[in-house]
């Protein structure tokens, strides 16, 4: 075997380690994530313990890898122990599932402690495997750097080839393997690539050109043959340290950036994260051409430092540019075109400089040439030393500075970091550079005077129609108010509406409904807040006795409480309401109260994280919180979804519960919203807990029931065949909607697909009715004649609104007439005045 194929193999395999090694962290992410919530705290203790680990195991094995006769052989046991260690995920997450609900009860109130013991949890499954890997990178250069003034070159290839292997992980991981193969296939699939590569390296490592590697020595110390230069050790260390925190510190800044102009799915996250491993790549090329130049390095080094922070400071300005002052990227476009869109415009953004903050690390090796150590222990310490500045980096970002600076400021701060870093490297030796300081303080002048980031604006308002009441920056997102005309909007990152005072009719309908078919709901779970305006319906039954509501964004709560709370019934003073803000779903998980009515707010399907209050395994949780006779809603946006992520929803109920029911929201023929309800027993519906039907009140409250009913989808088989045949579950396992939204949502907007609205809703209510006619429907066994007729009445209703939208004006007065015929004339008013 030759000298370069056998190299060439060597770095195959560590641009595949890479690869399986990201894979690994997105997964970890997505999972980790329904196991403590998905809270910033949780994927914040996440990354920490698995950048933790990667540093531990830097400087663990980059202390031995000089001791070790055949470094690839080691190689090939971390890659070995990595798969082992990753396989015990399996044994902690059920054991974890277990105690979770003691665990709750007994630090559910501590939400400090409680934090703590998720990250206990998170070391246990996460410290082991990133510790191996932390590993690899140390060993690597043991194995290939052979002479002194090699390590800058072959360390920043190796950095290279890795990270391009882990751009590609994140790639499979985020955009194929979850929906193809689902979860545990695609973790037991990174195991088996991890086996592979162990057994390979263990191969290689018996043969090598001319003798085997384990007679070959180990790579050399790295001597004073090197170029001399004027930075001092405790500088080198620092900026390894520094360059690591602001580099991960900026890739979080970044991420939120492009949150304020991209539909948030799993796939724009996993688009922003390849961008940026992708330039730290590049990063790591340019390193690897700079350490084969005859320049002083501290000259280098500034120039890196100096380029570094002039680009990060104009990036927002260029990004506020592109965007068109934050507009909304690709809104007219369809997937395809969105995809290559983002990628786009996240390489105009990111790309450069990424690849000169990406190039900082890489070529301290070829400065710290000169000093007298092993390859392996240099690089891993380095590595250790980067890697530990990454965790807080990241967690200083997220928690510090985008709350107490804000996005732009704190974008400022990172560039101004780089030049002071800079300015540090010209004040070094006995030859110091005026120009090496000069530059970094007038570039500090200019990026905090008139080029402030500070300055830009954080959401695109329409002055003639809207204006900003207030906006919060934190952890969780931008959080705003918003005044469109007469009416008070609340957003979330730009533009995601939760709801706002004109929409305030449907929204109370969310949470009124569900408590108007229940006999006696005396206890009620709002899982998801918004403008508090749906779980403050609640308060007008009587029967109401104890309301909790989740909502998962601290601001958001702050937010309702001070501009919605007059619309919400009293619902923050109210003494039979808790408000909690959490992850609605482990929140669910972790209680032991049970409840008469559990209602979910309407969620955006394709946003990331969402897609799990659409799993099975949630559905599972919530029908066990429900008292006898309980109900749980699932409230879905069908101007959100297709006719596909409807039916995969509906199955995916119909799979945990005995009978599932299905309930208008209104009556808007372009954006309709339905109600999905599942009963944990199959009882027919009563409405004598509305009043004696001679009362005008009680007639109205039956009369509206009647109209909003929808259908049964439990006792048909006929139905069952027709419409769920071949349908998939939607599973924590296999996240078909969080996969399948993104492009529906897309595509839409070209119209390859479309929204489960106008016509097609109405041929899917007809067929439901002609294989389960109301009067033989046993959920409506205890209706009356005229009750059973307000049903037809809300089908005729709604195709009245259809057929006007669809300019087919004859068939809209027709079912109008039928409509009219059938409700009192008494009560049409109430139901025609509405905004329906």
């Amino acid at each position: 075997m030759t000298s370069a194929f056998h190299n060439t193999t060597i770095l195959l395999l560590f641009f595949a380690s890479g690869m399986v090694s990201l894979i690994y962290e997105v997964l970890w992410l997505k999972e980790l994530g329904l196991l403590f919530g998905n809270t910033a705290y949780a994927s914040a203790t996440t990354l920490a313990v698995f950048f933790a680990g990667l540093s531990a195991g830097g400087y663990f094995w980059g202390q031995r890898a000089a001791q070790t006769t055949s470094p690839l052989r080691v190689y090939a046991w971390l890659e070995f122990g990595i798969g082992l260690a990753a396989l015990s995920y399996f044994l902690i997450r059920d054991f974890y599932y277990l105690i979770y609900e003691p665990l709750f009860s007994t630090f559910g109130d501590l939400p400090a402690v409680f934090t703590f013991v998720k990250f206990l949890l998170a070391t246990g499954l996460l410290f082991l495997p990133s510790f191996l890997m932390g590993g690899t990178l140390p060993l690597m250069g043991q194995l290939l750097v052979r002479q002194a003034d090699q390590l800058g070159k072959t360390a920043s290839m190796l950095y290279a080839v890795n990270t391009l292997g882990a751009a590609l992980g994140v790639f499979l991981a985020g955009f194929y393997l979850p929906f193809l193969l689902g979860f545990t296939n695609s973790y037991v699939s990174a195991v088996g690539l991890n086996i592979v590569i162990a057994a390979a390296a263990y191969g290689l490592s018996f043969t090598a050109p001319g003798k085997t590697v384990s007679e070959t020595t180990p790579s050399p110390s790295v001597s004073s043959t090197a170029r001399p230069t004027d930075l001092s050790p405790h500088l080198i260390w620092s900026i390894a340290f520094l360059s690591g925190f602001m580099t991960l510190g900026l890739e979080v800044l970044w991420t939120r950036m492009f949150a304020q102009v991209l539909h948030n799915s799993v796939y724009s996250f996993s688009t922003i994260l390849i961008t940026f491993l992708l330039a730290l790549a590049c990063g790591a090329i340019l390193a690897n051409v700079l350490c084969r130049l005859r320049f002083d390095p501290k000259y280098v080094l500034a120039v890196l430092l100096i380029a570094s922070g002039i680009l990060v400071g104009l990036s927002s300005h260029f990004f506020y540019s592109l965007t068109d002052g934050l507009r909304y990227m690709a809104r007219k476009e369809g997937w395809d075109t969105y995809i290559q869109t983002v990628f786009t415009n996240a390489a105009l953004i990111m790309l450069l400089p990424g690849m000169l903050m990406g190039s900082v690390f890489p070529y301290l090796l070829k400065i710290t040439q000169g000093w007298q150590s092993s390859a392996g222990k240099l690089i891993g310490q380095l590595a250790s030393v980067n890697t530990l500045g990454s965790i807080l980096g990241s967690l200083g970002a997220g928690f510090v500075l985008l709350s107490y600076a804000g996005l732009w400021a704190s974008i400022k701060l990172m560039a101004v970091g780089y030049f002071l870093l800079a300015l540090f490297v010209g004040q070094q030796g006995e030859r110091r550079s005026l120009l090496l300081q000069a530059v970094p303080v007038v570039c500090i002048l200019v990026f905090v005077s008139f080029l402030d980031t500070a300055r830009l604006p954080l959401l695109k308002l329409n002055p003639q129609r809207e204006s900003l009441f207030e906006v919060w920056e934190s952890k969780h997102g931008v959080v705003s108010v918003i005044k469109r005309g007469k009416d008070l909007e609340l957003k979330v990152d730009n533009y995601y509406s939760l709801g706002g005072v004109a929409g305030r009719e449907y929204e109370e309908r969310q949470g009124q409904l569900p408590l108007s078919i229940h006999p006696d709901p005396q206890s009620v779970f709002f899982l998801g807040m918004g403008t508090g305006i749906t779980a403050g319906a609640a308060l007008d039954n009587p029967a109401v006795e104890q309301v909790v509501v989740c909502e998962l964004i601290p601001e958001v709560v702050t937010a309702a409480e001070k501009y919605f709370a007059k619309y919400t019934n009293e619902l923050f003073t109210d003494e039979r309401v808790k408000i909690v803000v959490e992850d609605g779903r482990n929140y669910l998980q972790g209680i032991s109260d049970p409840y008469d009515v559990i209602i979910s707010d309407l969620f955006i399907p394709w946003h990331a994280g969402t897609g799990s209050l659409y799993s099975r395994e949630h559905y599972q949780t919530a029908l066990s919180r429900l008292k006898p006779g309980g109900m749980f809603t699932q409230w879905v946006p069908l101007f959100q979804v297709s006719r596909d992520e409807f039916l995969i929803i509906a199955k995916t109920m119909l799979a945990v519960f005995p009978q599932v029911t299905l309930w208008r929201g209104d009556f808007l023929p372009k954006e309709p919203i339905v109600g999905l309800i599942g009963h944990n027993d199959d009882r027919p519906l009563t409405l004598d807990h509305l009043g004696s039907g001679t009362d005008r009140v009680s007639q109205l409250k039956k009369t509206m029931t009647g109209l909003f009913y929808a259908g049964n989808l439990t006792k048909s088989a006929e139905q069952k065949a027709e419409f769920f045949t071949d349908v998939p579950l939607n599973t924590d396992d296999h996240p078909l909607v969080e996969y399948l939204a993104p492009i529906t949502h897309r595509n839409q907007r070209t119209q390859e697909t479309s929204w489960f609205a106008l016509t097609p809703l109405v041929n899917f209510y007809d067929r439901i009715f002609t294989l389960v006619p109301p009067e033989n429907d046993p959920y409506l066994g205890n209706f009356s004649a005229q009750e059973t007729s307000y049903v037809y009445a809300g089908l005729s209703f709604f195709k009245a609104h259809v057929y006007k939208e669809v300019k087919e004006a004859k068939k809209a007065e027709t079912f109008l007439k039928d409509f009219l015929a059938r409700v009192p004339e008494e009560i049409r008013p109430s139901i025609i005045g509405g905004k329906n």
